[in-house]
């Protein structure tokens, strides 16, 4: 008569013991899963991350002291918190930027006015700051000349 076992286990892993087969097929199937839900994580943040602002229009006034921008927001909502204008010392910002908020889809026209007797031209670059509902702050930098946007980053 032959003596045979009975067991759940193919028979080169019967030579194992049983608790070090379970241990280990526990240990895969947990980095199994700590793979798809880093997965899943980094499709998530993808999916979040925020496209930036577009420059709709930019026009500068027949006699060159004035410029009207207008922003344009593709993505989420996003309140912007400061306009920085580099290049040129003379150019402000006449409106109050400050806690604007953009609704997705939504438009801000920004009105900017040369100060000094020069007039304005697109030779100057304009760095805006803004958060979206995660309160995510974002810097975004567009330059004039030609009008594009040259970088985003997320702070």
């Amino acid at each position: 008569m032959e003596s045979t076992t009975s067991t759940y286990f193919p028979e080169w892993l019967q030579a194992y013991d049983p608790l070090l087969v379970f241990g280990v097929g526990i240990g895969v199937l947990l980095l199994f899963i700590l793979l798809l839900v880093m997965i899943a994580r980094s499709v998530a943040r993808s999916r979040i991350k925020h496209s930036g602002l577009v420059i709709q229009s930019f026009q500068i006034a027949p006699l060159g002291r004035d410029a009207f921008l207008k922003l344009n927001n593709p993505g989420a909502g996003v309140t912007l918190t400061s306009v920085v204008v580099t290049g040129r010392a003379d150019v402000i910002v006449k409106n109050q930027v400050a806690g604007q908020a953009i609704s997705q889809g939504g438009t801000y026209s920004i009105l900017l006015e040369a100060t000094a007797d020069q007039r304005l031209r697109s030779d100057f670059e304009l760095y805006f700051t803004f958060f979206d509902a995660e309160k995510k702050v974002y810097q975004q930098q567009f330059s004039l000349n030609p009008v594009a946007s040259v970088r985003l980053k997320r702070n």
